[in-house]
């Protein structure tokens, strides 16, 4: 009986204009995957955590995702996956990358796959596809390399970010429709007006500037999306007095993460204290009668076997 353990981080998407194509990894909280070879055939799913999540191959994402992979490559094995998720799913934070994610990397390591980096965002995608019906990967590549990350399609680069960078939260307790992401998807126009792509073009540049630069000023400055997230905001309310409040207390730059409802707050930890902006960003949701939760952490690494 062979077993593996693969810790996958959360990961924020977009960062404003980057939609489908920016991510950052958070160093917390994490998903944990222990997946075990056994003899005799099927993939069994084991929730080890108090967070929900389903348990059958055909709805969670490790179970896609593995299952896709022994069927591609013809392996006849009994797997259990045995999850350990620290990510809270349908908050904008990666929760589904992350699991499929480590799954994918847990098996290429039991079985010996060696597949290359655009393979592994490939299956992974198949996780996402599988919560979100789109097999987006900017989550995915966030999750796998850590950092900043840019993806297109299943090609994707990390850039190191600055040192002084920190990263607030602020989860609303608010009511979304099921399958969150999916509908966040749907509501999106089909049809821009030229000089909102300019705008959103020109600001994304800003961001990866910034990160080249290690500028978090200027990533702030480009953290501005005038496409989709004038949309999503509607399903968020006190959004605007959130976003105020977290560039009152010394935030860079605010956006909603992903597909939220999370809202996201870059902060120079040098000059500004990220503990206060999250406190503000949480109580401005107050001010509107939304409980929420928030934390503070950094950009992180990417996915990782755990030793033992």
């Amino acid at each position: 009986m062979n077993s593996i353990k693969v810790q996958a981080p959360a990961s924020s998407a977009n960062l404003g204009p980057g939609f489908d194509v920016f991510g950052i990894a958070l160093r917390e909280p994490v998903d944990m995957i222990e997946v075990t070879e056994e003899e005799g055939d099927g993939i069994f799913i084991v929730n080890k955590s108090k967070i929900t999540t389903p348990v059958s191959v055909e709805s969670n994402a490790a179970g896609v995702v593995a299952n896709k992979l022994l069927n591609d490559f013809g392996f006849k094995r009994s797997l259990t996956i045995k999850i350990h998720k620290g990510i809270k799913p349908g908050i904008g934070l990666g929760s589904s990358a992350a699991s499929s994610v480590a799954t994918v990397l847990a098996i290429n390591e039991l079985l010996g796959l060696k597949l290359q980096q655009w393979q592994i965002i490939r299956y992974s995608s198949y996780g996402e596809a599988a919560c979100s019906g789109v097999a987006h990967t900017d989550n995915v590549a966030a999750s796998l390399l850590g950092g900043f990350t840019v993806v297109k399609g299943e090609r994707a680069f990390s850039l190191k970010p600055p040192a002084n960078i920190a990263v607030c939260i602020a989860t609303p307790s608010i009511s979304l429709p099921e399958r969150k992401t999916e509908y966040a998807r749907s509501i999106l126009p089909k049809h821009v007006e030229l000089d909102k792509v300019v705008n959103n073009v020109a600001n994304a540049f800003l961001i990866l500037a910034g990160f080249a630069m290690h500028d978090i000023t200027l990533i702030g400055k480009g953290m501005n999306d005038e496409i989709i997230e004038p949309v999503r905001r509607r399903l968020i309310k006190g959004y605007e007095d959130v976003k105020k409040a977290a560039l009152d207390s010394g935030a860079a730059g605010v956006c909603i993460s992903g597909a939220g409802p999370s809202m996201l707050a870059i902060v120079d930890s040098s000059i500004y204290s990220p503990r206060n902006v999250t406190d503000c960003m949480v109580e401005a949701f107050g001010r509107n009668g939304i409980t929420a939760e928030g934390f503070y952490t950094r950009i992180g690494k990417g996915a990782e076997i755990v030793r033992q």
